[in-house]
């Protein structure tokens, strides 16, 4: 293509030579081609079209039944070829939030993996984080207090966990309501 514009702006050139113009026009460029002071009318080159290729139809060839190649869509993905999928990774520009320990500590605890439930817990409450609302942490030390409480039977730990959520909240409920029951128990179990 970059053959032929040249080898038709050659030709134009030379028409406008041949014809005595001293002003050659290619589309919208104009080239002074010295001479006489004349300008005769420039030939003007009209854009062609560009060609339309149809779609080429999918062609096959028979092959033998001991050979015979499974032929995959363009849009499936064969098992084999997938990538396996990465595990999402969230970056806390730089600094790990206490809301976001005790809420994989309250996942846990849902699911009933204890074990986890207190140690992320126990970690979002060491999180000094001034971001986060005082009730994330009297919430922390309640849930810790329930789980000392009625999973791991520890009263004289569930009563500290209480204590330190009535610190940090003097109106939380759970700590109130539950604060009452282990205290009398609280000497027995330490």
């Amino acid at each position: 293509m970059k053959n032929q514009g040249k080898s038709l702006f050659v030709v134009v050139l030379t028409l406008g030579f041949l014809a005595g113009g001293a002003v050659c026009s290619l589309g919208d460029e104009e080239i002074d081609l010295g001479g006489n002071t004349s300008v005769a009318p420039a030939p003007t080159v009209a854009p062609k079209p560009a060609p339309t290729v149809a779609p080429a139809s999918p062609v096959t060839t028979p092959t033998p039944a001991s050979q015979e190649i499974e032929m995959e869509d363009e849009n499936q993905v064969s098992n084999e070829a997938a990538p396996q999928p990465t595990p999402t990774v969230f970056e806390v520009h730089g600094r790990e939030k206490m809301k976001d320990i005790y809420e994989a500590g309250i996942k846990y605890y849902k699911d009933n993996d204890y074990d986890m439930a207190i140690r992320y817990l126990s970690n979002a409450v060491k999180k000094d984080d001034p971001y986060t609302p005082k009730f994330y942490y009297a919430e922390a030390y309640a849930m810790l207090g329930v789980i000392y409480q009625y999973h791991v039977i520890h009263y004289g730990r569930a009563y500290r966990c209480y204590a330190e959520a009535l610190k940090y909240e003097k109106s939380n409920s759970t700590a109130r309501r539950h604060i009452k029951q282990v205290y009398k128990y609280r000497k027995r179990k330490d």
